[in-house]
This record gives structure tokens, C-alpha cells and sequence, in this order.
């Protein structure tokens, strides 16, 4: 059988696909569930810190580019910043490049790789679009009419330059490094370390859980199975990319969005 460039793309189906629980030497030798736990805790007491915060400091006062600064800290320095406590020595022995899957070379020829891209950007951006619709519409069939919305949404138009462009530095950059990080690489590895069936899964559902919008929690479960199968196939690599296009479609969409009803 010839072997092209199409060998290396995965079928829909596989979006669905499980991997076997792996308790091998590899999996342990990062040490993935220190550093799922000192990620998930470093959220939490990030939040938790902003929260009893609130009693000193007026956060509303802020300029909505610092809020939205703000509302990434969590994220960034718990999640990243617990991430690397739990696991530095994993760190310091074998290097960043190497435990986090970011190596210096694509693990791909770079066409098989940017068809991937190609390839799944469309169902990522599509699919979310239609099970969000889908959502809202079982929703409110049930007597749910209001929704929560993105912070982006709620400034709208009256944001200013420099929050736009802290908002697209934030959605297109910032968000897609620190999620794959966390979610496709730390926290699912650290399930997977502890023989975890459907990893993939319990890795999706955290994903959705935290994104907080249930109109978009089956989208968002979408998301991050095929993330995690772009992780899988190309190394995190693809998965930041891939990320940071689909978030960059959706960043276009809502200006456009915004652009139409305030006409």
C-alpha cells in the first residue's frame, strides 16, 4: 500500500478514539500526576485568592483590558505556575521541550501537518457553531432563556483599542499555550499515569467545566477530543496551532457579530 500524506490524517472517527490506559516507565518518568495536582490546585487557590480579594481591592474600577488580564492569572501563573511546581524535577532532568511534547522540529512533514490543520479547523469551527445553536435551542426548551456570556461579549464595541487588542493577544496567543498545556499534555497525562479509563473524556469534561457556559459545553467537549487527537498525531504542537486558528475564527466572528447589530 502506497503511503502519502494522507496516512498520517486521522478519521472522524478517531475523534471518538481511546487510548489505552499506559502505566508504563515513560508516563511516570515526567511525573504527570504531581503536576496535574499542583496545576488543579494552583487554580484553585488563585481563585480563591481573587475571590477573598474582593473585600480590598474594587476590580470593576479596572480597565476591562485589565480585567481581562486578570481573569487569565488563574490559569497562567496557578495553573502553569503549580504545573511546574509538581513537576520540577521532571523539569530540570529532561527539559521542557521534551516533557511538555514541544519539540524543536514538527513531528511531521510540514504539508502532512498543515493539512491536519486544514482538516480539522473547519469541523472545530463548524461543529461548535451548530452545537451551540443546538444547545441553546434544548435549552430553552426546558425554560432556560438567559445565558452567561464571554467577557468579550459583555464589553462589546465600548472597549477600547488597547482591550481589543489585549483580547486578541489573549485569545489567539495566551489561551491556546496555556490550555494545551494544562489540559491536552499536564492533566491528561496525569490521568493517564494513574490508569484512568477514558482519559480523553474526563479530560474533555474539565475542559467544558471550565469554560463555564453551558449553551457551549457539548462544543467545547468537541473541542478537546479533537485537540487531543491533534496533540496526539502532530505533539502539542498541533494542537496550539489549531487552537489559536480556531479561537482566531471565533475572535472574527464576534467582532463581525458585534459589528452587525450595533449597525
Amino acid at each position: 500500500m502506497k503511503q502519502g500524506i494522507f496516512s498520517d490524517m486521522i478519521s472522524f472517527r478517531e475523534i471518538f478514539h481511546t487510548e489505552k490506559s499506559n502505566s508504563s516507565d515513560w508516563l511516570r518518568m515526567f511525573d504527570f500526576y504531581h503536576g496535574a495536582q499542583g496545576g488543579i490546585v494552583g487554580i484553585l487557590w488563585f481563585y480563591l485568592f481573587l475571590h477573598f480579594s474582593c473585600r480590598f481591592i474594587d476590580y470593576s474600577r479596572f480597565s476591562p483590558a485589565l480585567q481581562l488580564l486578570l481573569k487569565q492569572l488563574p490559569f497562567i501563573i496557578g495553573g502553569i505556575g503549580g504545573s511546574y511546581f509538581g513537576m520540577r524535577q521532571s523539569f530540570r532532568q529532561y527539559g521542557w521541550r521534551k516533557v511538555l511534547d514541544l519539540p524543536g522540529q514538527l513531528p511531521l512533514p510540514r504539508k502532512s501537518f498543515f493539512l491536519l490543520l486544514l482538516k480539522w479547523l473547519p469541523i472545530l469551527s463548524v461543529g461548535s457553531i451548530l452545537l451551540n445553536a443546538a444547545s441553546i435551542w434544548l435549552l430553552q426548551g426546558i425554560g432556560i432563556q438567559k445565558f452567561p456570556q464571554q467577557y468579550l461579549e459583555n464589553v462589546g464595541l465600548s472597549g477600547s483599542f488597547a482591550f481589543w487588542a489585549a483580547a486578541f493577544f489573549s485569545t489567539v496567543v495566551i489561551t491556546p499555550f496555556t490550555e494545551e498545556i494544562l489540559f491536552r499534555r499536564i492533566l491528561y497525562q496525569g490521568l493517564k499515569s494513574i490508569d484512568l479509563s477514558y482519559a480523553e473524556l474526563a479530560t474533555a469534561f474539565l475542559f467544558s467545566l471550565c469554560h463555564g457556559l453551558p449553551q457551549a459545553f457539548v462544543s467545547f467537549l468537541l473541542i478537546s477530543l479533537i485537540l487531543q487527537q491533534g496533540s496526539r498525531v502532530g505533539s502539542l504542537w498541533l494542537a496550539i496551532l489549531l487552537h489559536a486558528s480556531f479561537n482566531l475564527v471565533m475572535f472574527c466572528l464576534l467582532i463581525a457579530k458585534l459589528f452587525y447589530f450595533s449597525a
